[in-house]
């Protein structure tokens, strides 16, 4: 019988970036890649979520602002911000302020995440430690599901 101690613990690969001075994390196979910011093209009438649309490889892809899916207000886009390209049902990318780097990390006991960000419930997967930091991570597949894409009206 192994003790709490020797109980060998799973770790996985995240990508960790910033967003209203905290950390999060999305699983590296959920990731095509990440880049710096590029001009995006405007959307007449999109739904706030959605900063625009870039093109990469001739496919126009949704940029969903992770800022505003905090609840935050619009911030001007600067060079410091990354783009994540998510793997998902289709190919969306998300607008973050920073990334930090790819961090194997492991998923910590049952914390409320969710009472941090209550908005985002349905999108934590769990939390886990980078050195003292408390890194919130996330659940792609739901949070670009298709049918919380058509909820939010990006589609």
């Amino acid at each position: 019988m192994s003790s709490p101690q020797t109980r060998a613990v799973h770790r996985q690969d995240y990508l960790v970036f910033s967003s209203d001075n905290h950390l999060f994390a999305i699983s590296t196979n959920d990731i095509l890649r990440a880049i710096r910011i590029v001009a995006l093209t405007s959307v007449p009438e999109a739904p706030p979520l959605l900063r625009g649309m870039l093109t990469l490889s001739g496919k126009m892809v949704p940029v969903v602002d992770m800022n505003l899916r905090l609840g935050n207000p619009l911030r001007p886009i600067t060079l410091d911000n990354r783009i994540i390209l998510i793997k998902s049902e289709r190919l969306f990318a998300l607008l973050v302020e920073s990334i930090l780097d790819v961090h194997s990390l492991s998923l910590e006991p049952q914390q409320s995440a969710e009472m941090i960000y209550p908005e985002l419930a349905n999108y934590i997967t769990g939390m886990a430690q980078l050195d003292s930091e408390a890194v919130i991570l996330l659940n792609t597949a739901t949070m670009f599901s298709e049918s919380v894409l058509e909820q939010e009206q990006i589609t």
